[in-house]
């Protein structure tokens, strides 16, 4: 028994390594007091964790410092969480939004993702899983803005810092998206990815898992969960006249639409 109480802190120190020893910044909002908080489960020698007990605590914090990740755990008692996630997902700040929901219920965990939450956990998710979609958030951003997968290194070298699109300007860099007009749109961990893979080959059908960056077996993200994703995306970028740039292909995917004119 003592193996499963040290396996957690094995596998975040080998996180470590792999992220050449550098502290994420994390704040955790709204944790609950006793042993199920999540607080309780994240390591303060690998992460730099502040806690925010309301939401005016939350958004000094964020208007003081730059951070890498944000997680509401359960509720925030100034606050309602559909609320929270609403303002959270609207600032252009580019930090990852962890969810952990105030039930087991399926239902939740799809409307925080549908409101901008970059993960959703269940209300009775193990400790392990938890840490476990931390680092899976951490390590995808860092891995996105250092190389594009199924690209070489040669590859990488020529696609540069950003990709081009009718207009639209995607900055791998800083992991935002520009309008036609110069507009910056914050995205979350799995749009940034979605472009990214969109960009790269406009016009071509991409199916769900291509588009995720994974394969059928992964858990890192439910691959059906795509089309809120999707639908977020475009919400995003019809406030800039961009609603029609990514276009739907029945029964295979979804590619940038090569049929459309610049707009300004």
């Amino acid at each position: 028994m003592p193996n499963n109480k040290q396996s957690p802190m094995i596998d975040e120190a080998a996180t470590a390594d792999q992220f050449s020893n550098q502290k994420f910044k994390l704040i955790i909002a709204g944790s609950p007091g006793d042993s199920i908080g999540i607080i309780k489960h994240i390591s303060i020698d690998l992460y730099d964790v502040r806690q925010a007990k309301t939401s005016c605590d939350l958004h000094n914090m964020l208007s003081e410092d730059v951070w890498d990740l944000v997680i509401i755990d359960v509720k925030v008692p100034d606050i309602d969480s559909v609320s929270l996630i609403k303002v959270l997902s609207s600032s252009n700040k580019s930090f990852r939004l962890l969810v952990r929901s105030e039930s087991d219920d399926e239902v939740d965990r799809v409307l925080a993702l549908e409101l901008g939450a970059d993960d959703c956990v269940a209300l009775s998710c193990s400790p392990r899983e938890i840490q476990a979609r931390v680092r899976a958030l951490l390590r995808r951003c860092t891995n996105d803005i250092q190389k594009e997968p199924g690209l070489s290194v040669e590859q990488n070298r020529d696609l540069g810092a950003e990709l081009f699109y009718e207009g639209w300007v995607l900055n791998r860099d800083r992991c935002v998206l520009y309008s036609p007009s110069g507009d910056v749109i914050a995205l979350t961990n799995a749009e940034y990815g979605i472009l990214v893979n969109l960009f790269r080959e406009p016009g071509l059908v991409k199916d769900r898992s291509s588009l995720l960056n994974v394969n059928s077996e992964s858990s890192e993200y439910d691959i059906r969960s795509l089309d809120v994703f999707v639908s977020r995306l475009r919400k995003k970028m019809n406030q800039y006249n961009g609603h029609d740039l990514i276009e739907t292909v029945r029964g295979r995917g979804y590619r940038l639409n090569v049929n459309i004119s610049r707009v300004g």
